[in-house]
C-alpha cells in the first residue's frame, strides 16, 4: 500500500501532521509512506518538499491579504497534482491545508479518485476566516458582519467572510472526502455545519501518547536539570499571546494567590511573562522545547494549567497526565471531555481565572488529592490514548479506502 500524507510542515506539531504518523506507517511491511510539505525541518529521506519560489509564495499571500481572501491562490494543490507520488498513491492523507498550502479550488480535482482522507484538525472549514469560533455561531448561517477580521495570521482588512464561506460551500457540495476529527468538538461541527453536513464517512480516532512518556522516571532528576527546588510546587503552562490559549486567565490566577504559597512557574512558549508575574514568582522561560525536552518538563510539573478557550483536541493536557502530572483546564471545551474531568482532569468554569486559582490552591494544601490526580490521570491516558491504537487505526481505515477505491 503506498500511503501519502500531506501537510505544511514536517517536525512542527510531528505527533498529529502525518510525520510520526508516516514514520510508523513505513515500520509496518508492506507500507510504503511519504510525506509531502512546504516546509521540511527534518532530514528524512521520505519527506518531500514542494517546488516553492519563496518570492512569488510571498507575492500570492501579499495578493489573498490585500484583496481579504485566504487559501485560494496556493499553487501546490496543482504541483501535488502532477507529482508522480500521488498518482501511484492507494491513500491519500491531507492534514492542515489552510497554511498556505492547497488551494480550495484544487480540492474537488485532488479528492475525484475518492481515495483521500482529511483529518480536520480545527473549525477552519466550516468558518468563512478564523480558526476557532468560540462562542460566536455565525458559521452556522454565512458568517457575515465579523467582529474578528484582525486576528492574527487571518486579518482581512474587508469583511469578505460571507463570500469566503459561500466559496467554501459552492466547493465543499462537490466534494464527500473521508474524514478524520480526533474528538467529539470537531464531529459536531463538521455533522452541524450547513457547509458539511452532506459529509457521511467520518471516522473519529483520537491522538495517540508515545510509550517513552509513560516511561518511570525520577521527577528530582528532572528538576535538579533546570534547576528547579523539590519543595516548590510546580505549575506548567504554555504561553502564548493571542485570545485562543487564554494565558489571561492563568495571569489573573497568579497574581491573586498568596505571594506565600512556594509556587514556581515553568513555562513554555514564544510570549514573555509579564514583569508583575516575573516580580511575584520565581520562574523558568518561556522557552520551546523538542520532543524528549518537553517529557522532562511535564516530568517537572505538579499541575499543568491548559486554559485554552478552544481546542479541538488538547494533545497537551494527555501528555502532562501520561508523565504523572494534574491538568486544570475550562469546562465548555474539548478538554474537559478528552481529560475526564472531573474524574481525571479537573475542569472549572469557563473564563473564570477564580475557579483557576482556587484549584490551584486545593491541589497545594491537599497533597492526597494532588497524588491521586497525578497516578489515576497517567493510567487513565495509557489505557485510552495509546499511539499504536492511533496509527492501527489510521491503518484499518486506509484499508478501507483503498478497498473501496479498487471497487470502483
Amino acid at each position: 500500500m503506498n500511503v501519502l500524507e500531506v501537510n505544511f510542515t514536517d517536525l512542527d506539531g510531528r505527533i498529529f501532521n502525518g510525520y510520526d504518523l508516516h514514520l510508523s506507517l513505513n515500520e509496518i511491511e508492506g507500507v510504503n509512506a511519504l510525506q509531502y510539505v512546504l516546509n521540511k525541518d527534518s532530514t528524512t529521506e521520505s519527506v518531500r518538499v514542494f517546488c516553492s519560489d519563496p518570492i512569488i509564495h510571498q507575492e500570492l499571500l501579499y495578493l489573498e491579504q490585500k484583496n481579504s481572501i485566504s487559501q485560494l491562490l496556493a499553487p501546490y494543490g496543482r504541483q501535488l497534482l502532477r507529482e508522480e507520488a500521488f498518482r501511484k498513491a492507494d491513500v491519500v492523507h491531507l492534514h492542515i491545508l489552510h497554511n498556505d498550502v492547497i488551494s480550495l479550488l484544487d480540492l474537488p480535482e485532488i479528492m475525484d479518485r475518492d481515495n483521500v482522507v482529511w483529518t480536520i484538525h480545527d473549525p477552519w472549514a466550516v468558518t468563512g476566516n478564523c480558526i476557532h469560533p468560540l462562542e460566536c455561531r455565525k458559521w452556522r448561517t454565512g458568517c457575515c458582519n465579523c467582529e474578528k477580521l484582525e486576528l492574527p495570521g487571518r486579518k482581512m482588512s474587508v469583511d469578505n467572510t460571507s463570500q469566503m464561506w459561500k466559496l467554501k460551500q459552492k466547493i465543499f457540495s462537490r466534494i464527500n472526502p473521508y474524514i478524520v476529527v480526533a474528538s467529539d468538538f470537531m464531529r459536531k461541527y463538521i455533522e452541524e455545519s450547513p457547509l458539511t453536513s452532506h459529509w457521511n464517512r467520518i471516522f473519529q480516532i483520537p491522538f495517540g501518547v508515545k510509550e517513552k512518556y509513560f516511561e518511570t522516571f525520577s521527577q528530582k532528576e528532572c528538576r535538579r536539570r533546570f534547576g528547579i527546588s523539590m519543595e516548590s510546587f510546580v505549575i506548567g503552562f504554555r504561553m502564548q499571546e493571542g485570545e485562543i490559549k487564554g494565558c489571561r486567565y492563568l495571569l489573573e490566577a497568579l497574581e491573586n494567590l498568596s505571594d506565600s504559597l512556594p509556587i514556581h512557574l515553568f513555562a513554555v512558549g514564544n510570549q514573555i511573562l509579564p514583569e508583575r508575574i516575573r516580580r511575584q514568582y520565581s520562574y523558568t522561560g518561556p522557552v520551546w522545547f523538542k520532543e524528549e525536552d518537553m517529557i522532562d518538563f511535564y516530568r517537572c510539573l505538579d499541575v499543568f494549567v491548559m486554559p485554552s478557550l478552544a481546542e479541538s483536541f488538547g494533545m497537551m493536557a494527555i501528555e502532562a497526565m501520561a508523565c504523572e502530572t494534574a491538568v486544570i483546564c475550562f469546562k465548555s471545551t474539548a478538554l474537559e471531555k478528552i481529560t475526564h474531568a472531573p474524574e481525571y482532569g479537573i475542569a472549572v468554569e469557563y473564563k473564570s481565572s477564580r475557579q483557576i486559582g482556587e484549584a490551584i490552591r486545593q491541589l497545594i494544601t491537599d497533597r492526597n488529592k494532588l497524588i491521586i490526580k497525578k497516578e489515576q490521570g497517567k493510567r487513565f491516558v495509557e489505557r485510552t490514548y495509546s499511539y499504536t491504537t492511533y496509527v492501527s487505526r489510521h491503518l484499518k481505515l486506509y484499508e478501507k479506502i483503498q478497498k473501496e477505491a479498487y471497487k470502483k
